[in-house]
């Protein structure tokens, strides 16, 4: 399956380098798939809820990682102050 058709059907996604910080790229992509109202969860090693929404701190924490697209965001590129 390409890259864009599994993007249009996915079920699930997750944001790896979520940011509480709006100005960061991870949150940007966060609050576009919640405007989108898909269903989106960030990943984050230490929040706990970032946009009103509960984060989980490992992929491995899915339930079902077939039916997921990850969007991960590069933290040297996105961050000035980590995470």
């Amino acid at each position: 399956m390409s890259l864009t058709k599994r993007f249009i059907t996915s079920c699930r996604f997750v944001v790896v380098g979520a940011s509480t910080s709006r100005a960061k790229y991870g949150n940007k992509v966060l609050r576009w798939y919640q405007s989108e109202c898909l269903n989106v969860a960030p990943v984050h090693p230490v929040e706990t809820e970032i946009e009103g929404i509960r984060c989980i701190t490992s992929v491995d924490q899915l339930e079902d990682p077939k039916n997921v697209l990850v969007y991960a965001s590069e933290c040297h590129l996105t961050s000035t102050n980590g995470l």
